[in-house]
């Protein structure tokens, strides 16, 4: 690795310390779910960033802008990108205060209902951007 791409990654970790929850911010219940979930014990050690935060997508040139717009994307600690249901399940397994919810994850059956869970939830995001005049 040479030494320019090295420093690069070193400023990434200390502008966004990994692990990172990607949110939309000008989502009501994307904000909603980011404040709920800063009250959790344990989850001070993720941090939680705006996907209308460019400087996210120069740090993390894999992430593509218009899929954050579409589904959450959680960046791990060791900068793989989980999206959609999955970041769901890593949430699950990672906070004591979501620890209430891993029993979806013993099952295959917990799992389909917690990413068809998550499939709702992004429908009705859908739909209240579609009709909320400072969403757009």
């Amino acid at each position: 690795m040479n030494l320019e791409v090295e420093k690069l990654q070193s400023s990434d970790i200390q502008k966004f310390p990994l692990p990172i929850l990607l949110y939309d911010s000008e989502c009501p219940l994307c904000t909603r779910f980011k404040q709920g979930l800063e009250r959790l014990p344990g989850t001070s050690s993720i941090t939680m960033e705006s996907i209308h935060n460019d400087d996210v997508y120069l740090a993390f040139p894999e992430l593509n802008k218009e899929r954050c717009k579409n589904e959450v994307h959680l960046i791990n600690e060791n900068r793989e990108v989980k999206c959609g249901p999955d970041v769901v399940f890593n949430l699950i397994s990672r906070f004591p205060g979501v620890e209430k919810l891993s029993w979806l994850l013993d099952s295959e059956m917990g799992k389909q209902a917690t990413a068809a869970f998550y499939h709702a939830v992004n429908k009705c995001k859908e739909t209240i951007k579609k009709h909320c005049h400072t969403c757009k």
